[in-house]
């Protein structure tokens, strides 16, 4: 009763200004000090939905979010830090915005669920080891951009592709599966 009183509010974010008057989402809850990164579902998608006015994912923004499994980024964000989404087990499905730039190293850092995903002829750098142990990870982007680079040079299949439209597909265990 009284421990459930207190925790009541524990999944919800906290957002707040920060000094260059740009939004920021706070979410200490009654573990903060355990690991950063960690922060609730709930805040996760709340600061993904405001997509439009975030311009950087930090450095371990939701590295660890392990019941992440989607990301749909708004045009707004041009720069993923490092490790930025690291060990998110559950994610399959990732849509960057139009506007993205900079992809920097260990983002997907062993996302093993993550089997596709479409990298805009916006991004000029992505760094080696930015999908380290995405070991299935097919990347789809226009013929002859960045992306398509990247590909080559790290060992990833490349499809080309003018959309971002999502094929699920890979290998998970025992099953094969296409949706």
């Amino acid at each position: 009763g009284a421990i459930a009183a207190i925790l009541k509010d524990a999944l919800k974010p906290n957002l707040v200004q920060t000094l260059e008057k740009t939004p920021a989402f706070i979410h200490g809850g009654p573990f903060a000090n355990i690991a950063h990164g960690c922060n609730s579902v709930t805040a996760t998608k709340l600061a993904l939905k405001l997509g439009d006015y975030v311009e950087i994912i930090e450095d371990q923004g939701f590295s660890m979010c392990s019941a992440l499994t989607s990301v749909t980024f708004g045009n707004g964000v041009k720069f993923l830090g490092d490790y930025s989404f690291r060990y998110c087990s559950a994610l399959k499905s990732i849509e960057l915005g139009k506007n993205i730039e900079i992809i920097k190293y260990g983002t997907f850092y062993n996302c093993k669920n993550l089997y596709n995903i479409y990298i805009p002829e916006s991004v000029t750098y992505i760094e080696e080891d930015a999908f380290e142990c995405c070991y299935d990870l097919i990347i789809r982007g226009v013929e002859g951009s960045y992306a398509e680079e990247y590909a080559d040079e790290n060992w990833f299949t490349f499809e080309a592709s003018e959309s971002a439209e999502v094929v699920a597909s890979g290998y998970c265990g025992e099953y094969d599966y296409e949706s």
